[in-house]
């Protein structure tokens, strides 16, 4: 089914494993405002 989301995928090599979203690994977090910083742009 087609919904018209947009989807993005990044995979990142972190040692924290699944959780890295509660580290402070700046590769994680660049990602996630770089993410917000484009839809908020739309």
């Amino acid at each position: 089914m087609q919904n018209n989301a947009r989807l993005i995928y990044t995979e990142i090599d972190a040692p924290h494993g699944h959780d890295a979203f509660l580290m402070t690994d700046p590769r994680y977090h660049d990602l996630v405002r770089d993410y917000f910083a484009e839809i908020v742009c739309d």
